[in-house]
């Protein structure tokens, strides 16, 4: 089978349907022709395995493996499927049957494929699972661990992987696996097409079984799932959800606004009360007056009651009388007239 159709078969379905933290970019990284696109919500089944069988031959019948560009180590942010981790490589992983299986991603040959530097196989546990990172079942190949066991919880997904349970990291459509798989639950995603699994040689067959030969390593049963991609999964902190305000917070907060309350409702009070007294004193006070003055028919106002002062010489000489001056007093009776 030509490389490109057979890519094309394992080309997982996150790459034309990214999800980046359960959204959906405006942008996907590979044209989605003749690809399934993936479900938004968890799947409500997963598909069972295809298993087909697989030769084992030595390993100097096999062709030499095409060589690719290291990819740079993630640097804790953007994508981390790049270059050649986005495409499934076969690997071995153990248990009562030695299964080939296509993985996307961190496996053993492809280390730059994963999040920190790696030291040998078997994954970090997750979940109830064996702590040593192995499969109970058999004592072969797993997902390799982190050399940094700290580094190997991830702070947030990269940009290409989604949240899933809120605790792991899986690529973009990958879901969650059912059970424990290559030391753990392995993130999975179905493939459009069913693939031809590649030869397995002949030294991983023997590492698996713990054989020195191959003819007894052809003794333990060796299947391929051809319809199924799997990838590592990589756990992530859980987010921490801002905590509820406590009983004694909540009983503060409601007493502080209600002497609030109180104390802006006492003022309020003070204040209309001083409006509504001047207002009152300013009618008492106008309503005295008027009484005073008129209340028996007669006006007691000082200029009812006081005279006008008489005028001095100098105004008496600047007087008129009818047009004419006169600075002396009028000896003539009032009212005669010349």
């Amino acid at each position: 089978m030509a490389p490109s159709e057979e890519e094309r078969k394992l080309f997982p379905r996150w790459s034309a349907y990214g999800l980046i933290n359960g959204s959906n970019p405006t942008q996907t990284r590979r044209s989605p022709q003749n690809v399934v696109q993936g479900p938004e919500e968890t799947p409500t089944s997963i598909p069972s395995p295809v298993f087909k069988p697989v030769s084992v031959v030595p390993v100097e019948e096999l062709p030499a493996q095409t060589t690719h560009a290291p990819v740079p180590q993630y640097p804790g942010s953007g994508t981390i499927l790049n270059g050649y981790c986005e495409t499934p490589a076969y690997t071995i992983l153990d248990g009562p049957t030695a299964l080939w299986v296509p993985v996307v991603g961190c496996i053993s040959s492809k280390s730059d494929c994963c999040p920190t530097s790696t030291a040998g196989s078997g994954a970090a546990p997750t979940g109830n699972q064996n702590p040593e990172g192995k499969n109970p079942a058999g004592n072969g190949e797993a997902f390799p661990i982190s050399s940094f066991p700290a580094q190997g919880t991830l702070t947030g997904c990269p940009a290409d992987y989604h949240t899933v349970d809120k605790t792991a990291c899986c690529p973009s459509s990958y879901w969650l696996w059912t059970s424990n798989f290559g030391g753990q639950i392995p993130c999975y995603s179905a493939l459009n097409a069913e693939m031809t699994p590649p030869p397995m040689p002949d030294t991983l067959a023997q590492d698996t079984s713990g054989s020195t030969t191959a003819a007894t390593a052809s003794a333990k049963p060796t299947s391929a799932i051809v319809n199924i991609a799997y990838a590592m999964q990589y756990p992530m902190v859980p987010r921490q959800d801002q905590p509820a305000l406590k009983k004694p917070a909540k009983i503060g907060i409601g007493v502080g606004v209600g002497s609030a309350a109180v104390i802006i409702g006492v003022l309020l009070w003070f204040l209309i009360r001083k409006f509504t007294s001047h207002r009152g004193v300013k009618s008492r006070l106008r309503d005295a007056s008027v009484s005073q003055r008129f209340g028996e028919g007669i006006d007691t106002s000082y200029v009812a009651h006081h005279a006008a002062p008489s005028p001095t010489p100098r105004e008496m000489a600047h007087r008129a009388y009818e047009g004419t001056k006169y600075s002396q007093a009028s000896t003539q009776a009032t009212g005669a007239r010349y």
